[in-house]
């Protein structure tokens, strides 16, 4: 509350504060009213002032109110350019937006030994670092320790600013030109030392517990999530999902711990029974089940469908083609289940309800084409990459998703839609990754009522339209960007990286999914997955996952487990460690 020179003059800054010299120095005109309005001398006073001037200050500094010339010029530019790429101005932006980043943080260690009154740091005698000197050590320290405070607002804020313009350009090269998948890797930019050990805590504040915190903190940790701003997303949840508690722990209303998977219980011990879900017209009492004629099913070579006849007693299938579609579900919402056992008869209607809607004569869902028998079972997952390449449409099934009408929806129906999407259960199933990334040609989302938007009209809306702060998101969840080319083969490193953190029920199939999305052989453990590579990256000999145990008949010793995705910083600069492993033997 006080610096040598106020001392001086027995004065505080909440003394400059009340009589107005602090805010006509440092505040746009419109709010220094708000800070010279009358409060008590008393502690309890002053502090609450200050409690309730914070936000606002930061809101009204001269240095966030206005814009930067720099980021006004790339204003400008993005507005000459549209959607057009331009892959040299991106990686001078990326450069320019690095460099931000960096002085950041060179900023801040240079304050804090300011303030520690550490000096060894500017002995070099070069005009430049004794300027340095003079400018952190002055001889006149009256309102110094505020100087610096607003100086390092103002980088922050360019710099904010400035990663989310670079994101909304490479963002809307990529959802209008689907070719151009080799610009997701321009977003991920270099991060900031100071954000790093901020926990989700911090971002979600006192959100609603409806939030799986598992699933905000997959969001958070993406590799470009560093720098983004989550507050809108949060805010669109919360009003949508006001008043609900949590769902991640049985019996509870409180959310999981988001430290890894294992800690929600919607992944390890609350899967719900098979097929407990029912169209919204259905009589419950009156349903029955609609099983499988196998016979039709062994006819037809893979990749099998079931063909859409509402009227069939028996589910009987054709070969899936580019007139199937293709539904991806979350089987803890209700639609689990095998064709032997049957699916209820309300949803196999549905499904062709929904499959007449796009002009499909067949659907696929996993419950109706994926059989308990070991031998068929193996042949329909592996056909599954085909299945959502070549299918007409991909159609995403959740509960949480299908709770927001889109009937004359406006924008921010779209941002509320998209704030749902991110942290939905079906964005953090490992099943549903492949099916996304696979699918991502022509993906849909099943809403109220049955209506549904594609997933790419949805996200152009969100970025022609709404707010730049929501369509960034996309950088966290890059592989909801469309692509045309969605059937060919993922670094291994990726795949392991999004695998990390996203849950299968049973066992090995994480295995499973990282060699289709990698376009291998379905392999049956993680032997096979890496004796299948003719080479592999130095990054995983660095790695820190455990090593598979007892299996010598390979040269190189390796395992594949699910680790809390880690972060370490050297020298300022993020280290990204892949959760997967090997050594020489």
């Amino acid at each position: 509350m006080s610096n040598s020179a106020l001392f001086a003059k027995k004065q505080t800054i909440w003394d400059g504060i009340k009589d107005g010299r602090w805010p006509t120095r440092y505040l746009v005109p419109e709010a220094r009213s708000y800070f010279q309005s009358a409060h008590g001398d008393d502690a309890a006073s002053v502090m609450q002032g200050l409690e309730e001037m914070q936000d606002n200050a930061w809101d009204n500094l001269f240095v966030t109110s206005f814009v930067d010339t720099n980021n006004m010029i790339f204003m400008l530019k993005i507005v000459d350019l549209g959607h057009q790429p331009n892959y040299n101005f991106a990686l001078s932006f990326q450069a320019y937006v690095n460099l931000l980043g960096e002085l950041v943080d060179q900023y801040g260690a240079l304050v804090d030994a300011a303030k520690f009154g550490t000096q060894e740091i500017f002995d070099d005698l070069a005009p430049s670092v004794q300027a340095l000197r003079a400018a952190f050590f002055p001889a006149v320290l009256d309102e110094h320790d505020q100087n610096l405070s607003v100086l390092k607002a103002y980088l922050w804020t360019v710099w904010q600013r400035s990663v989310m313009l670079f994101f909304y350009y490479v963002i809307g090269v990529r959802l209008w030109h689907e070719s151009l998948s080799t610009w997701d890797s321009l977003l991920a930019i270099r991060g900031m030392g100071r954000l790093v050990d901020l926990d989700a805590r911090f971002y979600r504040g006192d959100s609603t517990q409806y939030l799986c915190n598992w699933a905000f903190e997959l969001l958070r940790t993406s590799r470009t999530s560093l720098a983004l701003d989550f507050r809108r997303m949060i805010k669109l949840f919360d009003n949508h999902f006001r008043g609900l508690g949590g769902r991640c722990i049985k019996d509870s209303e409180s959310t999981c711990k988001g430290d890894v998977p294992e800690t929600c219980q919607r992944f390890t011990g609350a899967e719900a029974r098979p097929q407990y879900m029912h169209a919204a017209t259905c009589d419950v009492g009156s349903c029955t089940r609609i099983t499988w004629d196998e016979t039709s099913y062994r006819q037809y070579k893979n990749p099998r469908a079931v063909i859409a006849n509402g009227l069939d007693d028996v589910l009987r299938y054709c070969t899936a083609s580019s007139n199937t579609i293709a539904i991806s579900h979350v089987w803890s919402h209700g639609q689990g289940g095998r064709p032997e056992d049957g699916i209820n008869v309300c949803l196999h209607k549905r499904s062709c309800k929904l499959a007449a809607a796009f002009k499909c004569n067949s659907y696929w869902i996993d419950s109706s084409c994926i059989p308990d028998d070991l031998q068929l079972r193996k042949e329909a997952i592996m056909s599954i990459n085909q299945i959502f390449c070549d299918s007409k449409v991909t159609l995403i099934s959740d509960r949480d998703l299908q709770s927001m009408s889109i009937h004359h929806a406006s924008v921010a129906d779209f941002e509320t839609l998209l704030s749902i999407l991110l942290v939905c259960d079906w964005g953090v199933r490992a099943w549903t990754m492949l099916e996304a990334i696979r699918g991502s040609r022509s993906i849909h989302i099943l809403c109220a009522g049955d209506q549904t938007v594609q997933l790419v009209e949805l996200l152009r809306t969100v970025h022609r339209a709404g707010n730049v702060d929501m369509v960034v998101l996309l950088g966290s969840a890059q592989h909801l960007l469309p692509a045309s080319n969605s059937n060919t083969a993922k670094p291994i490193e990726e795949i392991g990286h999004l695998l990390s953190q996203r849950h299968a029920s049973r066992q090995n199939d994480e295995i499973v999914i990282w060699g289709l999305v990698s376009n291998m052989k379905a392999p049956g453990d993680v032997v096979q997955l890496w004796k299948a590579r003719e080479r592999v990256a130095t990054a995983f000999l660095m790695s820190s996952a455990p090593r598979i145990k007892d299996f010598k008949a390979c040269g190189l010793f390796m395992m594949w487990t699910r680790l809390k995705f880690q972060i370490s910083t050297t020298n300022a600069s993020n280290t990204w460690v892949w959760p997967i492993g090997m050594i020489r033997n």
